[in-house]
Formats: C-alpha cells, structure tokens, sequence
C-alpha cells in the first residue's frame, strides 16, 4: 500500500491531478464530524471497510478526504498487509478528472460500488446511485467540472439531482445496497445490510432457510471480536470428529443422536468461518484449504461412527458392506477433487469447483443426477438429514442413500480428469 498524508496547509500538490490514473474512488467525510471514519461496524472502521472493499471491486485508487485531526487514526488503520491499493489522505483534494465518489459515513455492497465503477455513458456528466424509492444513497460517478460547481461538496450532489439536466443524469436503481452510518442513525440496519450480503446464490434449501439464519447471528458477534476464520474452523473440526467416537461408543439411539447433532453443528459453524473471513477480507489460500479438509475430516467421522454402530447392533455383514462401499467411494470422491483442485484451480475452495461444473447445463437423466446434487447430495443438508434420521431412530434412512449418493460422486469427481485441459490463451496478471 502507498499512503500519503500531506502535512501542509492547503493548498498542497493535489492526489488527484498527479496525471491520470486507473479506477479511482474518492471517498467523503468532511461533511460529517471528525471520527466519523474511525466509527467500527461488525468490527471495522468505516475507512478500512471502504478501502478493502474498494479494492475488491477494481479500485486501483483511493483519496480519502478527512479532518486532518482523522488523519493519524486513518492511517493507523490502513497500515495493513490486506490494503494493498494506493491510498492517499487530503483534507481538500481538488479533482481533475471523473472519478467514482462515496459519501464515506455509510457502509455498502459489493454491488454498490461496482455501480459507479464504470465510466460514464454519452453525454452523461453525473450518474447517482439510488434506492427503491428513489432517493440518492450517497454514492455517484461524477465529472471534475460538475463537482467543482458544486464548490466540492459531494453531499450537496442528492440535493442537486432534481434540478440536473436529464440528458446528463444517469440513474442506476440497485435495491437495498447502502446503509447509512452515525448521526444519529443506528448500527443493527448497517449491520444487516452486511450480513445478508453473505449470503451466497449458491446456498441449498437447508443453508438458506435453517443453516445461515443461525451462523449469521453468530457470526454478527464473533466479528467483534479478535476471532479469525482458522479460529472457527479449529472449534468446527474438534466438534465434527467427537461425532464418530459418539457415534459409535454412545450407544444404539443416544449415541447416535449425539454424533449426528455434533456433525449438524459443525456444519452450522462451517458457515461463520467464511462469513468473517468476507466480513472482515481475512480469506486465504491456506484458510479454503483447511476449510474443505476439515468438512471432509468431520464427514468422514461421522460415517465411519455411524455406520460401526448400526452394524453393531444389527445382525449379520450388510451394513458392514454398505459401510464399506460409502466409506470407500467417500475416499474416491476426494483423490481425484483435490488433484483437480490443486493442479487446475489453484485453490481449496470447493465451491469453486462445483460452480465450473455447473458451467454446462445437463439434459435427461444428468438433470437428474444434478438435480439430487444441488438439493440432497450437499454439505448443508446432509449432515441436516443425518440428524433427523438419527432423532427419529432410523440412521439407515440416512446411510444408506449416502452410499449410493456416495458410488456416483466418486464418478462426477473423476470425470472433470477425463476432459482435456483447456489451453491457455494469456498469463496470469
């Protein structure tokens, strides 16, 4: 990160005339008091949370405007090895070519941003973020020469939308995507909108009606707090794998219950890890890593417990077979998904690789199959399943469709190995 803090009086060579940039974002906080960028949500500064998320959009560039007196506390904060735009403080930059600017006493989206990212169209000289109903969020794309009409007072361009000519107002309706904060305004709608941004497309009917309504109030809390992501999947893994030893040695109905309820927790908990490690830009290649291990880790516990315990407590070899082919093909499945992941990806983010499958739309009897995967066969409704079975007294309703789910996972894991590699046309930047 290169941050600059000039340190005297305006007017100073200005951040924001030295030639022409990449993507750069402005950021506005003088027209709140001073601390208004140190104020923490979900445990950060309103500035670092800008920052690192504007980073994430494509940002190159970003000028703060502050009260000098915020300056030190500013730049505290952004001394961190996850900020690595250029960042550069001013109490009054002066610009000289469109850029993206944010009023910075709100929190925002991904999507927010990514809005005002993209120049602007024609003979468009102000584009304004606004809600369902309307009203301008605080977030535009705006021409150097409009807002040094404007005397350089970002707040005063919602006031000036109404008289702005039409043919140069673009005006981008992008839902409940900004959230104002201070000044009177409370922290828990700033929090909320945050939250339910965690919340992934991806999700299965049991994650996205059970599963993160409880991880996302629990990880409201642990964001806090000095918890980081491999904390989280360090409790997860101890509380997963006490689900086989239970299993197995607890006892035909109790034990099984128990080991079923701690594999059901541990997929509960498996949700917090990666919500702070996106809440807070904690993520890394070792954190998917020991994310996907430890889910595999934990399942892999629980079937061994469960599957020893029914056939200890049923008469003759079938469940020990039934075992063996869902414990066996369990294997199989990883071997070739963490061959695939490490060599073609590059990451331990199994998501990752079950979106690229998605890529290509089944027909027929693979509707089917994919049908079963998205809805059964995944790691939210699993371990939900098993526990109820387990509840209900009936673990073989649950062990054994995973041993058939079990034969052909293996299969759809060694398939992507059967495809050709596709070339590659250009270097990573």
């Amino acid at each position: 990160m290169k941050l600059t803090h000039p340190q005297v009086p305006w007017p100073t060579p200005n951040p924001l005339s030295a030639g022409r940039p990449g993507p750069t974002l402005l950021l506005w906080y003088p027209h709140r008091v001073a601390g208004t960028p140190l104020l923490r949500v979900l445990g950060l500064t309103l500035a670092k949370r800008a920052v690192l998320s504007a980073q994430q959009a494509g940002f190159e560039r970003i000028v703060i405007a502050a009260h000098p007196a915020d300056h030190p506390g500013i730049q505290a904060e952004l001394a961190d090895d996850r900020v690595h735009a250029q960042v550069e403080l001013d109490h009054h930059p002066r610009p000289t070519h469109e850029l993206a600017l944010a009023l910075g006493d709100r929190v925002w989206t991904r999507a927010a941003l990514t809005a005002i990212a993209a120049p602007l169209r024609g003979d468009a000289t102000l584009r304004a973020l606004v809600d369902d109903a309307r009203r301008p969020t605080g977030l535009f794309r705006v021409g150097a020469r409009q807002l040094a009409r404007l005397g350089l007072e970002p707040d005063r361009l919602g006031e000036a939308l109404s008289a702005w000519p039409a043919a140069a107002l673009e005006q981008v309706q992008a839902g409940p995507c900004v959230a104002p904060v201070g000044a009177g305004h409370p922290l828990r709608p700033a929090e909320d909108l945050l939250l339910q941004a965690l919340r992934k497309p991806a999700d299965g009917m049991i994650s996205r009606h059970i599963n993160r309504h409880i991880s996302l109030a629990i990880s409201r809390r642990l964001a806090k707090t000095a918890v980081r992501p491999n904390h989280i999947t360090a409790v997860v893994a101890f509380i997963g794998v006490l689900s086989g030893p239970l299993a197995w040695y607890g006892g035909a109905y109790w034990g099984l219950a128990l080991g079923a309820l701690c594999y059901y927790l541990a997929a509960i908990l498996d949700g917090c890890d990666g919500e702070i490690s996106r809440l807070k830009a904690l993520g890394s290649p070792l954190g998917a890593w020991l994310d996907t291990i430890t889910d595999n880790v934990v399942c892999l516990s629980f079937i061994l417990g469960a599957y020893g315990r029914v056939q200890a407590d049923a008469p003759g070899r079938l469940w020990a077979w039934v075992g063996l082919v869902g414990v066996g093909f369990f294997l199989l499945t990883l071997i070739p998904r963490y061959y695939v992941m490490a060599t073609r990806m590059g990451s331990g983010d199994y998501q990752k690789l079950a979106a690229t499958q998605r890529a290509v739309a089944p027909s027929g009897f693979g509707r089917v199959v994919q049908g079963a995967k998205d809805v059964v066969f995944r790691n939210d409704f699993l371990p939900f399943f098993a526990f109820v079975t387990a509840l209900l007294g009936h673990p073989g309703v649950f062990l054994l469709p995973f041993a058939v789910g079990a034969v052909f996972a293996a299969g759809d894991a060694v398939w992507p190995l059967l495809q050709p590699r596709p070339a590659s046309t250009q270097s990573r930047a």
